[in-house]
Formats: C-alpha cells, sequence, structure tokens
C-alpha cells in the first residue's frame, strides 16, 4: 500500500491521459438528487470488547484496551509502549469496521522509554450513514515511523471483535447506478448531494471488493454537463472490504465553468491493486442525474 501510495499522483496522470477500458454494463438506475443526511445526534448501541489482536515488535508494542462511548463519537482505546532508545510516531492505518472502510485512524507522538494511552476516534455521525447500529468486528494495522518519518515498523492486520449478537448482521447499501461489476469489484455512483460543510457538490460511490488485494480506485477524462473539469476522487478498498466515498466537485470550479446546476456526469474509472497492476478500466461512463 506504502508504494501505492507513492505513485498514486503518477498514475492519476497516465490515467488522465491515456484512453483504453472495457465496455459498461447499461444498467437504468439513476444517481437521485439529495439533501446531505445529518447524523448529529445519531447514537450507537453499545457493545464490549471480547477479543482482540494485539502488537509487539522491535521494542514497540500496542494494545487494544477497549472501546468507549461518548455523545458524537465512539473509540478504540489502546494502550502504546516504546522500549526504544528513540522517540517514534506510532499511526494506525486501513480501518475497517464490520466490514466497510474508514479513514480515521490514531496517531501518536511516543518519547523513548515511555507509554502512553491513545484512541481512534470514528464519527457517530459516519456510523449513521453507513448503516453501523453496533460494532462487530474492526481491523487496522499499526505503522511505527522514526524522528525522520521513515516506516520503520508494521503489524499485521489486528481484529477487534465485540460481544455484539450473532444474530445482529450488518446490510451494506449497494443501491445505485451500476458502472462496474466484474471479477469481485463493485462500483455504483449512489447519489448527487450538496457537501455538508462547503458549497461543493459530490456524488456518492459505493465500491465492494471481493478479490485477495486492496484496490485504489480513480476517475480520469471527467465532465460535468459536457464540460471538463478535474474532482476530487480516490477511493481505497481493502480485499474484501467495502467502501462509501464521494466525488467531490468545488464550488469554484463549477462557478468558473458556469454550471449551476449538475445534469450529467462523465469519466472514466480505473482501478489498481497493491502491485499496481490494474484491475479494471472502464470507457467513459455517462452517468445520469435524475
Amino acid at each position: 500500500m506504502k508504494k501505492t501510495i507513492c505513485l498514486l499522483g503518477m498514475l492519476l496522470l497516465s490515467f488522465a491521459l491515456v484512453s483504453c477500458g472495457s465496455a459498461k454494463k447499461e444498467k437504468q438506475e439513476t444517481v437521485v438528487r439529495k439533501t446531505a443526511e445529518q447524523f448529529a445526534g445519531y447514537q450507537m448501541e453499545q457493545a464490549s470488547l471480547k477479543k482482540a489482536g494485539n502488537y509487539e515488535e522491535g521494542g514497540v508494542s500496542a494494545v487494544v484496551t477497549g472501546l468507549s462511548y461518548e455523545d458524537v463519537v465512539t473509540k478504540i482505546n489502546l494502550h502504546i509502549k516504546n522500549d526504544t532508545d528513540s522517540p517514534l510516531r506510532v499511526m494506525t492505518a486501513n480501518l475497517s469496521i464490520n466490514g466497510l472502510m474508514s479513514t480515521d485512524s490514531l496517531f501518536s507522538e511516543i518519547p523513548a522509554k515511555s507509554e502512553q494511552d491513545g484512541f481512534v476516534e470514528i464519527s457517530n455521525e459516519w456510523f449513521g450513514k453507513m448503516g453501523i447500529e453496533k460494532i462487530t468486528e474492526a481491523e487496522f494495522v499499526v505503522k511505527v515511523f522514526d524522528s525522520d518519518n521513515n516506516e520503520i515498523m508494521q503489524s499485521e492486520v489486528i481484529r477487534v471483535e465485540t460481544d455484539a449478537p450473532a444474530s445482529y448482521k450488518q446490510n451494506y447499501d449497494d443501491s445505485g447506478f451500476e458502472i462496474y461489476n466484474e471479477n469481485g469489484v463493485k462500483l455504483s455512483a449512489r447519489s448527487l448531494q450538496k457537501s455538508e460543510l462547503s458549497d461543493n457538490m459530490e456524488i456518492v460511490f459505493y465500491a465492494e471488493n471481493n478479490t485477495d488485494s486492496a484496490i485504489s480506485i480513480m476517475s480520469g477524462n471527467v465532465s460535468v454537463n459536457g464540460k471538463s473539469i478535474e474532482p476530487l476522487f480516490v477511493m481505497s478498498v481493502g480485499a474484501g472490504k467495502k467502501a462509501v466515498d464521494t466525488m467531490v466537485f468545488y464550488d469554484k470550479d463549477l462557478k468558473e465553468l458556469e454550471i449551476g446546476e449538475i445534469q450529467t456526469v462523465e469519466a472514466k474509472f480505473k482501478a489498481f491493486n497493491e502491485n499496481l497492476e490494474t484491475v479494471f478500466e472502464t470507457d467513459a461512463v455517462k452517468v445520469p442525474i435524475a
């Protein structure tokens, strides 16, 4: 994944300039206009820690100590210890909860020969948007960096399990305009909405990765109402995971193009695995807006 991130800019540029791909499947669904839903008051049903893997390597350890529930956030708590002679930075990455990817992470600076508590903080608003009523499991990796920000250690996947009833099954909203659905990978455009904290517009996407490798999905040759534009869109989906993310159209760009209302969006989509191999690439896909 580190290699993938380092070359992400190069891949985005090459994708924007090169045109090739496979035919898309025609579907009848459209992307509906929505008002961004608010889940600020969303409350999780509480489950307690049942079992968790821990990390210990080279004088560094990270132990999951439990879950805590607050008014607007839920936390995965860790105790981190640095027994080395140097200060270190410790972070978590590739977090998924109930199989859904989250960008939230822990970041702690740990002096030499010291220990401290930390946490991964996830907003209850995110849980509401994902339709997660209770945490059944979570997975992440721990990365360790030296004082020059060089990554020196990384854990295997750490899995957290709770005492949530076995009868609880997580549902996933995979509805929307289907862009790609082959070889264990699915990508759909779900809805068009105004960003909650700005005047930007965004399309919500759903992705499903049933392969054995993490993938990154990007867009290229994007146009709105027939006018070329450069939105922000990169989706990272772990192996066997699902993700919900947005393609963001900046308000200033829409104004410069004199686009008052988004009627159609056209783009190509391309996915790479951890070895930078192409997983799929589409022709230009016209996403209809209802």
